[in-house]
Formats: structure tokens, sequence, C-alpha cells
């Protein structure tokens, strides 16, 4: 009865408000799963089977875990990623994410006002709701959007910060954006209404214009990787197309995003000029290599972004300076690279694009090895998610995760993996970085990560090269924000040459305690690389200097500078003789 009844108010709120018929905006219809899985302590909605999923929670009495998940703040919340995607269809990463994120907060918000407000026309109440998510999960609520960091985890106000975050709490300045441009901000600094940016408060324009405003700029103006100040944008946009260029209404659009510190507040000037200036650098081919960055502004560089192939890998909160990444990360040969600059408004420079190459003695075999790339070429199973945070990655911004949950009644699973072509060389091994935190502090192995070997179909297993546990933890709160990642080497030699699935396996049993175990810079490497460094076809002193060039320049004195073997010309087999002489050394 309650799905049905979140599904009901949900359609009907969207269709008499917005015009918008169902999640698509074309009344295909949609249903509810209820009582899916066993202590199932969430809801979503999938855009496959196109339908609302409900578990029965994993707590009946809500003390520490949840009770139902079939509230109706929770059913609104999680229909509308689905209106999200037949709209702006907002990124789930960045700070798309986090208003990815808000759009469904605020939405699922305006559908409690709006079945409990004692009318259900066109208006929105401004009564019968709250401003608290999911507040009957639990004795607690999950977010608050009058005041977000009241979870102690969610900011209040708007920084660069906020596209390293989780979206479920970097979505919550957009979250009291739209509170303050709904019910006004406080001038009463004890209020949780109040933001220092805006101390003598505002006044709100109420439920009905506040959403009606929203969901235009979620439809006709924001993009799938919209930022905080692209929304601003947008739903400046809206306000002037709904009520006009010198509006109340678009003043109080200003002034509510000025109240999270996205944009000045009504009447005055934005800042409109990017970063200029923007350089960047490159200094190496192997083992560690430098970024170095540098930007000018009016105002303030806040951070510096290094993308390499169009990804992130490092960044630098800084005007200038410099960056050591592991060369590891990349795949031997050409990359391209580009600084992109930001200001304190979130005005973006990118610098033009410059070309370097990497020339390791080993190269990586496995794909997306740090994460950067999000779930690419990843499987991804159960409890596993990718983490999107510089402060807490080992290098770059991305990492892998397993584990965690707890609070569930029964077991919870979870894995990443991967098919590969093991290379056929001797010392074969699997590095990365492990970082364990449980607060199961017992001492007792209860929750374990496992990394096995599978045939290449995934179905049989051929060996478990390592178990850890929350015995291994180094620390005892999951949100711990200092990172403690510990290097392990795993013995892959036995297995050379075969084609293999590598997969990362967590288990946590059913008690209350959770086991976090991120995972970042996987290495598993072959030796050498293609003679062919400059990829001109040939193989010649020119792919031999560079190989000079890459290792220092420390070659064999008793032989000709370019002929190692002395054969009396040139080839292939003293660029892999170099490369073999360099490989034994690294590998000693």
């Amino acid at each position: 009865m309650d799905a049905h009844f979140g599904l009901q108010s949900t359609w009907d709120y969207y269709l008499n408000v917005h015009a918008w018929e169902g999640i698509d905006g074309k009344g295909t219809a949609t249903l509810n799963r209820v009582h899916y899985g066993h202590g199932y302590a969430n809801a979503f909605w999938s855009d496959a089977c196109f339908c609302m999923t409900y578990g029965d929670g994993d707590d009946p009495t809500g003390t520490w875990g949840f009770k139902t998940v079939t509230a109706l703040d929770v059913a609104g919340h999680e229909m509308s990623h689905g209106v999200c995607t037949n709209t702006a269809n907002l990124d789930y990463f960045g700070e798309a994410g986090g208003l990815n994120e808000a759009n469904s907060d605020i939405h699922g918000t305006m559908v409690e006002f709006y079945a409990r407000g004692g009318t259900h026309g066109s208006e929105v109440p401004d009564v019968g709701g709250n401003w608290t998510i999911a507040e009957q999960l639990s004795h607690l609520p999950l977010r608050y959007m009058d005041k977000p960091s009241l979870d102690g985890l969610s900011p209040d106000a708007w920084t660069l910060a906020l596209a390293d975050m989780d979206p479920h709490y970097s979505s919550g300045p957009m979250n009291r954006c739209f509170y303050f441009l709904s019910a006004g901000a406080s001038s009463d600094s004890m209020q949780s209404g109040f933001t220092s940016y805006l101390p003598s408060g505002m006044t709100g324009i109420g439920n009905t214009k506040a959403i009606r405003i929203w969901f235009k700029a979620l439809r006709d103006y924001l993009t799938s990787g919209a930022t905080y100040h692209d929304a601003r944008i947008a739903c400046q946009s809206a306000a002037t197309a709904l009520y006009g260029a010198n509006s109340s209404e678009l003043a109080a659009v200003q002034n509510a995003f000025h109240g999270i510190n996205v944009g000045p507040s009504a009447g005055l000037p934005d800042d409109a000029s990017a970063p200029a200036n923007v350089t960047v650098g490159v200094a190496g081919s192997s083992d560690t290599i430098v970024f170095t960055g540098s930007a000018t502004d009016d105002v303030k560089v806040e951070r510096i972004d290094f993308l390499v192939d169009g990804i992130v890998v490092a960044k630098l909160n800084a005007t200038s300076g410099s960056v050591q990444v592991d060369s590891h990360l990349f795949a031997n040969g050409h990359h391209s690279l580009q600084a992109a600059a930001y200001d304190s408004s979130g005005n973006r420079a990118v610098s033009a694009v410059m070309f370097f190459s990497v020339v390791n003695a080993f190269t990586q075999v496995l794909q997306n090895p740090g994460f950067e790339g999000g779930n690419s070429f990843w499987k991804m199973e159960g409890s596993a998610e990718i983490g999107i945070t510089s402060a807490l990655a080992r290098t770059g911004q991305a990492f892998g995760i397993l584990g965690g949950k707890g609070r569930t009644g029964s077991p919870v699973t979870g894995s990443f993996a991967q098919r590969i072509l093991l290379p056929d060389i001797e010392g074969l091994s699997l590095d990365f970085w492990l970082w364990t935190s449980s607060t199961d502090t017992s001492g007792i192995p209860h929750d374990n990560l496992k990394i096995q070997l599978f045939d290449e179909t995934d179905s049989l297993l051929l060996t478990t090269l390592a178990t850890y546990t929350n015995a291994d933890a180094a620390a005892t709160s999951l949100d711990s924000s200092t990172p403690a990642f510990i290097r392990r080497t795993l013995d892959l030699s036995r297995f050379k040459g075969k084609t293999v699935t590598l997969k990362f396996v967590a288990e946590e049993n059913a008690d209350t305690l959770a086991t976090l175990f991120r995972i970042d810079d996987l290495f598993l490497g072959r030796q050498w690389s293609d003679p062919d460094q400059n990829g001109d076809g040939l193989v010649d002193g020119i792919d031999l200097g560079i190989l000079i060039q890459a290792y220092g320049g420390s070659i064999p004195t008793s032989s000709p500078l370019s002929d190692l073997n002395n054969d009396g010309r040139v080839d292939s087999a003293d660029v892999l003789l170099l490369m073999k002489q360099f490989g034994q050394r690294k590998s000693q």
C-alpha cells in the first residue's frame, strides 16, 4: 500500500504541477516490486525495468538501521532519478552527481508537501511536508535540506571540493539553495536556515514558484555534465522565462545561490572572467613523472587539474606548482596532457594540449588500473563502488570500494573483476595498494577481502592469492579522512601466459559491524615494451635514443653508442637488449 501510494502521489505531482506525464513524460506505465531480498535496507529506481524496487529494511526498531524504505519522500526521490534520466540526464559523478541527487531530494520533498498539504491542484502547498529526507526510515533523517551539515558529512556551501565527493553528500548545497529559494533564509545566526553569505536573510517565493523554476531548469536548460554554476545560470534562465527579467523571482534565485557561495547576490555583476595564461608541462617518461601547471586570474586561481587523455589524474590546489605521478598507471606510448584551471567562481579555462610519451621497462596490462575511468573495463557486482575523492585516493581522484555496509542482518558481498592475458615472463606479480577500515575491533576475522584468479570464463576458481580481514584494519572509523594505504604484492608467476579473470571479492557477515576495503593503483606488468618507441614503423637508432633518454643515458660503455651487440647495425636487437638491461636492473 505504501509503495503504491508513493507511486500514485509522485505520478499526480508531476502531472498536475508540471504537466509531465509519468516518469518519462510520455505516460509509460511503471510498477513496484516489494519485499525485495532479505533484510534489504534500500529502495531504488531502475531504468532497465522501468520500475521501483523496495526492500523491507533491516531493523524493525529503526535504532541502528532502517525500519522501512517505503517512505513517501523516498518514493518520490527514487522515481525522480527516472525523471532526471528523461530530462537533463545528469551524470552521476563530479558536481553533476550532486545535482542529480539534489534533484531527487528536491522533488521527493515536493511530493511529500503535495500529497500531505491538503490540495491536489496545480499548486504545491507550503504546509504538510518537511525539509528532512527519509525521516521515517530510522530515528534520524538521512539528510537535512535547511542545513545539510547536520548529517555530519554534507557541506552547506559550494566549493571546488564538491566534485570529489559522494553525490549523496555533494547534493547538500543545492538542497539548501532550494530551501532558501522556497522558504527563505534566516537573519538569526542561531537558526539552521542562517547562512553567512546572506547575513540579513532573504524572503522565499514558496514551493510552487520555486519548484516550477527548478523543473524548467532541469527540463530545458541543464545538461548532463552541469556544475553548480551551470545550475545557477539554468535557474536564472528558467526564472526569466517564467516570471520576467526584472522579477523578484529572478532576484530570489540569485540570492538563494549566493547563499551557498555560488555567484553574487541580486543586483551585483557576475565574475565571468575565466583564468588566463594556463600552461602545462611534463618532465620524465618513466617511473615517476612530473606535471607542472600555472595560471592567473583577476580574483584567485583555486585549483589546477591535470588531465591525461581527457581524464583527471592529479590536482594542484595552488596558482602554480608541480605534482608527481606514477607513470606505470599509463600504458607505454603517447598520451595527451592538459591543465584545467578554476577560479573561485567556478570559471574554467584549459591549456593547449601537449603530448608526452611513457617508456617503462615494464608496462601495464590492466585496463583502468587506478579507477580514474570509473568502472570502465571492470565488472562490478554487489557492494562494489567507485570512490571519487582526491583527498582519499592514493593518487589521482578515484579508487575502488568494497564492503563498508554492515547493519544489514544478512551477509553482503561485492566484487571487481577484469579478464586479462598474463604476460609470459618470470617474476610476474600483482601490485596494489589496500586501505582497510573496520568498526569490528575484536581482532577475530569476520569480514574478508579475497584476491582470486578464475578461468577466463569467470566460472572456475583457480586459486585464492590472498585474504585480508577486519583484523588487518588500519582504522576503526570508516569515515577516516587520513588515508592508510598499504602496498600488497602477490606472486602470479605460475599462471604466466594464461588468460584469467582477476577478481577482488569482499564479504561482510551478518552482524551490525562494517569493514571497508579501499583499493587503488593496481599494477600488473609485462617486461619491456614495443621496440618501435616512436611508432614510425621502423626500429632504429631513434627508438634507441628515446630509451637512452628515458633511462638516464646509462648504457654499457664497452659498446658503441647505438650498436649495442656489435653486429655492425642498429636494429631491434639493440633496442631489445637495452630494454632487457633496464628491465633486469629494475627487478633487482
